[in-house]
């Protein structure tokens, strides 16, 4: 009998290792991973254009903080020599702003996190460092604890602000982020090596938790790292993470002279950046709602949800001597709730604005917040076609509308003239200035087609310019039905309806 249930303790132990196993992959996203003994290497220099004064390159390892440390401290001493354009001693007050470029797979987590933490907690005569951002050039790769390590890049703005977040990666970089599974050797384990391998991810987890704050690392983030598994990696290649992450973009084409589409499309990603995530704070994210995915970790949408216009705005005037777009949202209409204000520099193509929850703070508002936030930086890359700009009439997305079945009709005054069984097909497209355009096409059993075009709040029936007709405007005979949609053609004078098939 001692020997069942000796037997059965050993298998339930055993199928409790196979669930822990699982289990362990999600919550050992932050735990210490042993990983090649091969060190990161630190070299001067680095991509000039993004103000790279050193790059870290290789797997992360126990030891490279140190390493780290006293590779910084060489710099230092040479501070007064520029680097990029970066002079690292200037004490004028026109100090340059430099960046650790990355390159590397990963590696130990623990230590990566000992590496963020001397860039978070410079003091002393390390204090500079607290003023390093870091970036991912062109062909280099960030990955796993990597990807940690590079969160910790900022800049000290020496005001109440504080340290803010500056972290770039470059359009044909990769920045990787997923979970990290430890590899557990075969073997017997008992209920404390079990207990102790369990408080160590909880400990590892906590680690990076107490961390966000100071890392301006989002809940959805880290969200995203835990629900990617160990084997996968979720790279940031949307402009809607990106600019959700606080991650800058280098080497996107820009939008030269934005549309009142584009300049909302930024005001709500600017509003969405600084609205924290902790569940209790209202949000209004009128361009980027996505109802199609509503359990989305972190949606983006293609399509607005809104048709906006510059009657959208409460204010918004183009000075085109000056080349300055000025603008101020409704506040509570159309353009959700978010208070945006600001201008747009055409010759510079630089935005700077300010929101309800950035608490009056004016801030430089990335050029490509003005994209759909789902779309992927290669998607923009293809549209420039190595341009510096993208045009405003480039076509980002396409859309067939399901086919309705109904009844076409047509009246002169109150009389009606025609009304025979049809079918309308629509295709709408979207253009990089976030303005849809709608065809709609009315197939007539004869197989003559009425054709409806609909553009910016402008309405063309046959091409010839058409009046939304509204329930007391519409002819007697369908004025009270609502399934009825008419266009008056103010050029014949004649209206066209549409009655759905219920």
């Amino acid at each position: 009998m001692a020997q069942r249930h000796a037997f059965v303790r050993e298998k339930t132990l055993g199928d409790f290792m196979k669930v822990f196993r699982l289990l362990f992959c999600w919550l050992a996203c932050f735990a210490s991973v042993t990983f090649s003994a091969n060190a990161a290497d630190f070299a001067e220099g680095g991509d000039a254009e993004l103000k790279c004064v050193a790059t870290i390159s290789g797997q992360i390892a126990p030891g490279d903080t140190e390493k780290l440390k006293t590779f910084l401290a060489g710099l230092w001493e040479r501070r007064d020599t520029p680097i990029n354009g970066v002079v690292l001693g200037d004490d004028t007050g026109n100090r340059s702003h430099g960046r650790l470029c990355l390159d590397s797979p990963g590696g130990s987590l623990s230590e990566a996190i000992r590496m963020a933490d001397y860039l978070l907690k410079g003091y002393g005569s390390s204090y500079w460092v607290h003023g390093l951002g870091t970036a991912v050039p062109a062909g280099a790769r960030c990955e796993s604890a990597c990807a940690v390590f590079f969160m910790a890049g900022g800049e000290n703005t020496e005001s109440d602000i504080g340290r803010i977040a500056d972290r770039v990666l470059h359009v044909n970089g990769k920045l990787g982020f997923h979970s990290i599974s430890l590899t557990l050797r075969e073997g017997t384990y008992s209920r404390d090596d079990v207990g102790k391998a369990f408080g160590l991810a909880l400990k590892s987890m906590g680690a990076v938790a107490a961390r966000m704050e100071a890392l301006r690392l989002r809940l959805s983030l880290l969200q995203t790292m835990l629900a990617t598994p160990p084997d996968d990696m979720y790279f940031v290649e949307k402009i809607g993470d990106a600019a959700h992450w606080n991650i800058q973009v280098a080497g996107l084409p820009k939008i030269a002279r934005p549309t009142s589409s584009n300049i909302a499309e930024a005001c709500s990603k600017l509003s969405r950046q600084y609205t924290p995530e902790d569940g209790a704070t209202p949000a209004n994210y009128s361009a980027e709602q996505n109802e199609d995915n509503p359990d989305a970790i972190l949606p983006h949408s293609r399509w607005s949800t809104v048709d906006v216009t510059p009657d959208s705005f409460q204010s918004f005037k183009i000075n085109e001597t000056d080349g300055i777009i000025e603008f101020v949202t409704d506040g509570g209409t159309e353009l959700g709730d978010i208070g945006c204000s600001g201008r747009f520099d055409i010759g510079r193509m630089e935005m700077s604005a300010q929101v309800e929850a950035s608490n009056g703070w004016y801030v430089a508002v990335p050029n490509f917040f003005m994209y759909p936030g789902d779309m992927t930086f290669s998607e923009i890359m293809s549209l420039a076609e190595g341009a510096e700009t993208v045009s405003l009439d480039q076509i980002v997305a396409k859309k067939l509308g399901a086919p309705q079945k109904g009844s076409c009709l047509v009246f002169k005054g109150d009389t009606n003239i025609d009304d025979e069984p049809c079918e309308m097909t629509s295709l709408t497209s979207l253009n990089a200035g976030l303005e849809s355009y709608t065809l709609e096409s009315y197939q007539w059993p004869s197989g003559s087609i009425t054709v409806i075009e609909r553009q910016g709040g402008k309405v063309l029936v046959n091409g010839a310019l058409a009046e939304t007709l509204w329930q007391k405007t519409k002819p007697k005979p369908v004025a009270e039905d609502w399934e009825t949609s008419c266009l008056k053609n103010t050029s014949s004078g004649n209206v066209f309806c549409f009655r759905k098939t219920s």
